[in-house]
């Protein structure tokens, strides 16, 4: 069933958007109209205008504040490419260009780019309505979120009921993938909804990438351990370890990860597929670990733990949506809402 909107402010504002007449076909009275691709129509008083996301838009609205594409790219952590492809769809549909760029990432507005964007706006504030509507519409709705071990375990099982405690007519499943090809794979099948991941943010076709935050990880160990590192980083494959379970992607990337930093671990003095059982651990001083800052920054104020003077490599946490589907509001609610909720970094 269509989701409609209606209002005076979006009637008033489509009258003065000079769209070509291709987009002018009958469309009943539905101002803003969803799809049945997830994407949305502007339409008013039986004339249907054109079709787009509201990610387009979103972005689209974004570059025209900036003027400088590679600026929204970094402001909003999708790459430069990912903006150029949004507008470019956009003005296939709007009919024009819509930006005038000159070298480099420079952009100005067009004159129908500085029409769209008085349309633009008034098509947010109108799906902010519709989003509304559907938060309280009782539809019942099946979110399926995709995720390693860590984030779903760590992060999202366990805050998703504060998040969504007066929520009605909500289900959430959680499909639970350690690579990083899998939890891709997921959600260009239509499997899952989407997908959070930490490490590189990607560039790939059909996939939507948005950096959440940066995340940092390090070499921790209990104060007395750590008192036996004097050399770095000679004396740290000396030191037992605590990893994830053997043959697991867990160890696979922490082995990695500790390789990429110049050490090869010569004991490991315990095993778990539980961060906080490898916290535990730690803090009881039976081994040095590869722990995520925000993680071990309790630990730290309290001087159970050290961090040891390595420099590792910061990864991103990653938001993957598919590029062709707009979800329905009251998903697209929820997905930001977690994504909000690990973008914080709040438990």
């Amino acid at each position: 069933m269509p989701v409609r909107v209606h209002g005076r402010g979006l009637r008033e504002g489509l009258t003065r958007f000079p769209l070509p007449r291709k987009f002018l076909p009958s469309w009943p009275r539905r101002p803003l109209q969803s799809n049945a691709s997830g994407g949305y129509r502007l339409c008013w008083r039986g004339y249907h205008f054109m079709a787009f996301t509201l990610r387009q838009i979103e972005v689209f609205v974004e570059a025209a504040q900036d003027e400088n594409f590679r600026k929204t790219a970094d402001r909003l952590n999708i790459s430069q490419p990912a903006i150029s492809r949004h507008i470019r769809l956009l003005e296939q549909h709007a009919g024009g260009r819509l930006f005038v760029r000159d070298r480099g990432s420079h952009a100005q507005l067009s004159p129908l780019g500085e029409a769209m964007l008085v349309e633009a706006r008034a098509v947010l504030r109108a799906a902010q309505k519709v989003s509304f509507a559907a938060e309280t519409d009782g539809m019942e709705v099946t979110v399926r979120i995709a995720a390693g071990n860590y984030l779903l375990d760590r992060w999202i099982r366990p805050n998703v009921r504060r998040l969504f405690a007066t929520e009605d007519g909500l289900n959430l499943e959680f499909v639970q993938a350690a690579q990083h090809e899998e939890l891709l794979r997921l959600v260009r099948a239509g499997e899952a909804d989407c997908a959070f991941y930490t490490g590189d943010l990607l560039d790939l076709p059909g996939l939507e990438f948005t950096a959440l935050r940066e995340t940092s990880v390090g070499i921790y160990a209990a104060p007395a351990l750590a008192a036996r590192v004097r050399q770095v980083p000679a004396d740290l494959a000396g030191l037992p370890y605590v990893l994830s379970n053997r043959g697991t992607p867990s160890e696979a990337w922490q082995l990695a990860t500790l390789r990429g930093a110049g050490v090869a671990p010569a004991r490991i003095a315990a095993r778990s597929q539980f961060m906080e059982v490898i916290i535990d651990h730690v803090v009881e001083g039976q081994g040095a670990s590869l722990i995520f800052d925000e993680d071990a920054r309790p630990y730290v104020e309290k001087g159970q733990m050290v961090r040891l003077p390595v420099d590792i490599p910061t990864g991103q946490r990653v938001l993957v949506t598919r590029r062709d589907r707009q979800p329905h509001p009251r998903k697209e609610l929820v997905i930001r809402r977690i994504g909000r909720m690990l973008q914080e970094g709040l438990a």
